[in-house]
């Protein structure tokens, strides 16, 4: 989520959700090149997903290259993300993990979150990572609270998990601010999981990892992509 970012309320979920009517003061709903957007503080966390429209933000670059039968995505607000790959990948298992009961009330009374195909966690995602029993294809980290990139993210036992949790050719997206520190954020995450591609937007900076069975460290040239953000 940024530029910090659900489906359908499935049955696995860490605590009760909030009704739509949840005091939710903290959010707005804010236009971003025309679509309805969540924002909060001047940010916007999250843009809607029409059908027939493309996509926008950078959002799009955090899609996996390749096809997926399951996504976990840390970190969930407006569920952008969680459009995207269904529209690209109908049929997919999606689970998404979000803390915030608050962003998540506000984007299922302002924003469609009626997914088949996608169940909610609501619960701290280092403590889902770290409890977590099953592998998925694909796992996007869009860890921010407000403005604030959540350097956890970047922790070895962090990164390690990411790579147990991941399938053995699955992909992990680690999307981060564009800032003074950002080479050596992803320096740190290339010493734990293989850095296949790097996508330098204007103001984020997404890892695209790959990771297999007993990863103990990076390897190999990171590919990089300066790609426009729209």
């Amino acid at each position: 989520m940024m530029a910090d970012e659900g489906g359908r309320w499935g049955t696995r979920m860490s605590r009760a959700l909030p009704p739509p009517d949840s005091p939710a003061s903290r959010f707005q709903v804010e236009d971003y090149d025309g679509r309805p957007a969540l924002g909060a503080d001047g940010i916007i966390h999250s843009v809607a997903v029409r059908a027939g429209e493309p996509a926008v933000g950078y959002w799009p670059h955090m899609l996996p290259e390749s096809t997926p039968h399951s996504a976990l995505l840390l970190g969930v607000g407006g569920a952008t993300l969680a459009h995207l790959l269904t529209r690209r990948h109908p049929g997919i298992e999606i689970v998404g993990v979000e803390k915030d009961p608050e962003v998540i009330a506000f984007a299922r009374e302002h924003f469609d979150l009626d997914l088949p195909n996608f169940t909610l966690v609501l619960e701290d995602a280092f403590e889902y990572v770290e409890r977590c029993d099953r592998r998925y294809g694909y796992v996007a980290v869009d860890l921010f609270v407000g403005h604030v990139f959540q350097r956890a993210v970047l922790r070895k036992a962090f990164l390690r998990r990411l790579g147990a949790v991941a399938a053995p050719d699955g992909e992990i997206a680690i999307n981060m601010f564009r800032e003074q520190r950002s080479e050596q954020h992803l320096a740190r995450i290339q010493r734990i999981l293989p850095v296949r591609r790097v996508d330098r937007l204007r103001c984020n900076i997404i890892a695209h990892c790959t990771t297999g069975e007993g990863v103990s460290g990076g390897s190999g040239r990171l590919r990089p992509r300066d790609a426009k953000q729209p």
